[in-house]
């Protein structure tokens, strides 16, 4: 039975990167790709009628089996797995119904957490902006209320400044040791 085999990737085969910094790194080729090239270090992996791709990507990425994968690794200069001690990690073969049932979860989560993720993403830029806006004076705080925090009522009994609210443009302090 061969393994390994050339051949063009296809949406679903599930790349699995062999050497380097992201080493044991996977990747479910989404569908929405027709035509495409694959590098060196880079193995395409096809399941069988058997196995999920969707598992395949998910057990890889397990703690577990990377660290079965780090244990085989070899090489000098550029550590890596070769593609024959690649072969040898056993992995868990759950039955086709509960590979089938955690799939269909995968897919009708996987736009929701695409959805969130770009969400956060915008709320970081709108934070950064408005942290610029606020570090220049040009954003008035004095009615806000961040959980407990009422930055009009939260000052110190004394009402003295903090010290960032007490520095100067140009003026410099020193950070506790």
């Amino acid at each position: 039975q061969e393994i390994m085999t050339r051949g063009y990737p296809v949406a679903g085969d599930v790349l699995f990167t062999t050497e380097g910094a992201t080493f044991g790194f996977t990747c479910r080729i989404p569908h929405s790709l027709k035509k495409f090239a694959v590098g060196q270090r880079l193995i395409t992996m096809k399941c069988k009628s058997a196995y999920e791709p969707i598992v395949l990507d998910f057990v890889l990425n397990d703690p577990h089996i990377q660290k079965k994968l780090s244990s085989r690794i070899s090489g000098s200069a550029v550590l890596g797995i070769r593609s024959a001690e690649l072969s040898k990690v056993l992995i868990p073969f759950p039955s086709i119904e509960n590979q089938r049932r955690f799939s269909s979860i995968v897919v009708k989560a996987e736009p929701l957490i695409a959805t969130i993720q770009d969400s956060l993403g915008r709320l970081k830029l709108l934070f950064a902006s408005l942290s610029q806006d606020a570090f220049n004076g040009q954003l008035d705080l004095s009615r806000v209320k961040i959980g407990m925090v009422d930055f009009e009522t939260d000052r110190k009994d004394d009402d003295t400044p903090s010290d960032a609210e007490s520095m100067g443009e140009n003026e410099t302090f020193e950070l506790p040791t």
